[in-house]
């Protein structure tokens, strides 16, 4: 069975690029919402890693990341996108593996989560 990545973006066209990128290797699911995704946490329990693009519904999202950090059942190591760097500040401590600011290389972004699922220590 494919190794699972969940992506949370608002912006259609980069979930279209990271599912592009990276479903040769990995069953890549993409919501427009931390809603629709804690929906697929609950369901689905073969996914490894989230990507989250904090520049839409940054409430939402960081609220979504403190949520998963205090449960057992949910929790899953992030890679997080912005255009805003300041942005770190914000995000719960020990839950990102990666922090990418945009634009990125789509390239990049493949070999570290490839990095990140290789790795059980940072899962």
């Amino acid at each position: 069975m494919p190794i699972g990545i969940l992506s949370i973006n608002g912006n259609k066209a980069m979930n279209y690029l990271i599912q592009t990128v990276l479903s040769n290797h990995y069953k890549v699911r993409c919501f427009p919402n931390a809603l629709q995704a804690v929906r697929e946490l609950e369901a689905k329990k073969e996914i490894e890693a989230v990507i989250i693009d904090l520049d839409y519904n940054l409430d939402a999202n960081l609220e979504f990341m403190k949520y998963t950090e205090n449960s057992s059942l949910f929790s899953r190591p992030f890679v997080v996108l912005s255009s805003d760097e300041g942005l770190k500040n914000l995000i719960p401590e020990g839950i990102v593996f990666d922090f990418i600011i945009k634009p990125f290389n789509p390239v990049n972004l493949a070999k570290r989560i490839s990095l990140l699922i290789s790795n059980p220590l940072l899962a």
